[in-house]
């Protein structure tokens, strides 16, 4: 049976309309992947700008605080005695004009004897960094700041040596880097970025198969859910060392953009990132408009197209 020229024209431009529209869509999905995962990039490196930044600014106004006041030859004095009472006066004195979440006092052997504000050590325990010490007696200002888990929770601090001529002391002022610290750091970022800190243990991730196990795991402080948690240790141990600027990567299977920023650690040993994350699968719904409009436009060129030939149907019957 002979196909009617008009029956033939209809398929024909149904198959190019088909065409042309799947040409688009592959087009415009292209582009927009594309574009969300630039913007992702954009706003992953303002994030660490901003918490660099904002870490930088905690670090030299405890530091520079701290350090002025304890040039007082008379504050000095108290902290050189033994009446440990006013020493704890004087530590939280200066615990609240630098506004810390705690702070505390130590020996030169970095035996705490006084504490303020419920820190993380008590008086009688030994400071865990030695090399935060060890860096406060060498720079040239006497302080040095640093990232690290004690007693299962991070904290950042800062240390100073205290000179009268010779050390009499550290004073350590710290912020604990927990829920409400990435809470108060996400709300200055844009939109959509989410942040975990993580501290890689000793060892590694000692067997992937078996996660999460406490003896594998470092110290972890997140706003992502468990199962995306266990996936980015698995898949960031190994490059905290050298951490790539922004990758991409599947996250309880959702993909994400992540920016990886090395903090200054208390231990080198012991290397605390904090990651930010956005989510593209997210970013790509915002898009979804665009989409269904292509779908829309698709749908009134084949109505168009069929209304022209409204004979076309009879014309092949015959």
């Amino acid at each position: 049976m002979r196909i009617p020229f008009r029956f033939r024209l209809l398929i024909f431009s149904v198959v190019l309309l088909l065409l042309v529209q799947g040409v688009n869509y592959i087009t415009v999905a292209s582009s927009t992947k594309k574009r969300v995962l630039e913007t992702a990039t954009n706003e992953l490196v303002v994030a660490e700008s901003v918490f660099d930044r904002f870490i930088q600014y905690r670090a030299n106004l405890a530091a520079t605080t701290a350090s002025v006041s304890l040039e007082d030859f008379s504050l000095k004095k108290v902290l050189a005695s033994s009446h440990s009472e006013t020493k704890a006066s004087v530590v939280d004195n200066l615990h609240y004009r630098i506004g810390t979440d705690w702070a505390m006092f130590m020996d030169i052997g970095g035996v705490v004897e006084v504490v303020s504000s419920d820190p993380p050590l008590t008086v009688g325990d030994e400071f865990p960094f030695p090399d935060m010490i060890e860096n406060a007696e060498i720079a040239d200002e006497g302080s040095t700041s640093g990232v690290g888990a004690i007693n299962g929770s991070l904290h950042f601090m800062v240390l100073i040596a205290i000179d009268s001529p010779g050390t009499l002391g550290y004073f350590v002022a710290g912020y604990e880097l927990g829920q409400a610290f990435l809470s108060d750091t996400v709300s200055q970022l844009t939109i959509g970025v989410q942040a975990s800190l993580l501290q890689f243990p000793r060892k590694g991730i000692a067997d992937a198969e078996n996660l999460p196990e406490s003896e594998n795991l470092g110290v972890t402080v997140s706003q992502l859910d468990d199962t995306a948690v266990v996936d980015l240790w698995r898949q960031l141990d190994g490059i905290a060392a050298s951490p790539d600027a922004v990758m991409a990567l599947n996250l309880a299977n959702e993909p994400m953009a992540l920016a990886v920023l090395p903090l200054v650690p208390a231990d080198t040993k012991q290397p605390v990132n904090i990651i930010f994350n956005y989510s593209l699968e997210k970013a790509l719904e915002k898009s979804r408009p665009l989409f269904l409009s292509l779908i829309q436009c698709g749908l009134r060129r084949w109505r168009s197209v069929v209304r022209r030939f409204p004979q076309a149907r009879a014309a092949y019957r015959a």
